[in-house]
């Protein structure tokens, strides 16, 4: 096996990822979430809560420390608009006394940061993409261990009800979150299968990551995997493997909807009231009704499940829109860089950025942990590939003007 030698730089920031991804274990094994959203759990200590933000701040430190405050100028302008923004986020928090807001947000940017910086090097890569799939095999163990534990001892998870609706969330021990998650590890599968003529374990893990999937009856998770569907329909559509997969995935929903009938009807019963909550949410208004609202956000702490709904509330009309251009302008840039790259981990990244910034109607995910801190990653990961592509692009015209004058 090829030996891969890594700087301290990389060697911090897949250190710092590993941690963040599997921070949540303590949920399920101490039962630590929220009383009032899961009655068979005790409400988290606070330095539970904390930290994730306290090993965010560490590892931020270091790496000023090995590296300062230097900002290269192929992303100076992206760094400084981040600031602003931060500032932005951070005045709006103090203002509406919800300083975890802020946290939950603007601290997940600059923990994910360091992907922008460090070297993009083959040893880099093959750790990470081995790392990646250590924390797959975390979340499919712990779903594994919490339906065990369901069905021989009645244990709970984290949002159920004894009587009612039982959902799993994996590691995270979170269904909503974890439901976004399997679009990444969904559209790494299906890159394999499609472009890469897959062999049968990877049809075994996306059977695996779909059943999962299932177990969350997580609505906005489902919203996510439609997106990633049509996705790779737009692009593989006139692959021969797509074809297949699309003709088995159809005839497995229409097996499960007749096998599974009484479930699901017990299901959408069961969903209905939170149904019609978020379908009163999907289009963002303003509630308050001070005048000043609509161009500078709410003076109040507000919460709404459509994080779009949450942005005009707090931040106003100016914000809102420019959050939204913002949104839109990183998806149009994720999707130019798995154009322009040769690489599947591009396109995949453009997956998971599509489907998370549509799915937020339905979920705030920006604030939720550590699911937003993979988006940032996969945000500044295209940002390289970007840089990367701009830099090859000038080299080869430029070696083309010296072979014309040689």
């Amino acid at each position: 096996m090829k030996k891969y030698r890594l700087n301290k730089n990389q060697k911090l920031f897949l250190i710092e990822y590993f941690f963040l991804n599997i921070y949540l274990w303590y949920r399920y094994a101490f039962r630590y979430n929220s009383t009032l959203t899961s009655p068979t759990y005790y409400d988290t200590p606070t330095i539970w809560k904390i930290g994730k933000y306290i090993i965010i701040v560490v590892f931020l430190g270091m790496y000023v420390v090995l590296n300062g405050f230097k900002i290269k100028s192929s992303y100076k302008k992206l760094t400084i608009l981040l600031m602003a923004v931060s500032i932005i986020i951070f005045v709006k928090a103090v203002i509406v006394k919800d300083i975890e807001f802020f946290a939950k947000w603007v601290l997940m940017i600059w923990a994910a940061y360091p992907m922008l910086t460090i070297r993009m090097t083959d040893g880099f890569q093959v750790r990470f993409l081995q790392i990646n799939k250590v924390i797959f095999i975390f979340h499919v163990v712990y779903s594994a261990v919490q339906c065990g534990l369901y069905i021989l001892q009645g244990r709970l998870p984290a949002l159920a009800y004894r009587g009612g609706m039982v959902r799993f969330g994996g590691g995270y021990d979170d269904p909503n979150a974890f439901a976004i998650y399997l679009m990444l590890p969904i559209a790494y599968i299906l890159c394999n299968i499609i472009k890469e003529h897959g062999k049968t374990k990877d049809y075994i893990l996306l059977a695996i990551c779909i059943v999962l999937l299932i177990m969350t009856i997580s609505f906005a998770g489902f919203l996510a995997l439609g997106i990633v569907g049509i996705l790779f329909l737009k692009k593989y559509c006139k692959k021969k493997r797509m074809f297949n997969l699309v003709c088995l995935a159809l005839m497995c929903a229409v097996i499960g909807a007749v096998t599974f009938e009484d479930t699901i009807i017990s299901i959408l019963g069961a969903k209905q009231e939170s149904a019609s909550q978020h379908l009163g949410m999907l289009i963002p208004y303003i509630e308050d009704t001070a005048a000043d609202v609509y161009a500078f956000g709410t003076r109040k702490f507000y919460f709404s499940e459509n994080f779009y709904n949450q942005i005009l509330n707090y931040f106003g009309m100016l914000f809102f829109v420019a959050y939204v251009g913002f949104k839109i302008w990183i998806i149009k840039m994720a999707y130019r860089a798995s154009r322009t790259s040769e690489d599947k981990y591009s396109y995949i990244a453009f997956v998971y950025i599509t489907s998370f910034s549509i799915a937020q109607i339905g979920i705030p995910y920006t604030t939720v942990f550590p699911v937003n801190f993979l988006y940032w990653c996969c945000v500044f990961f295209v940002c390289r590939v970007l840089i990367k592509n701009r830099r090859e692009k000038l080299f080869n015209r430029n070696n083309v003007v010296i072979d014309r004058y040689e």
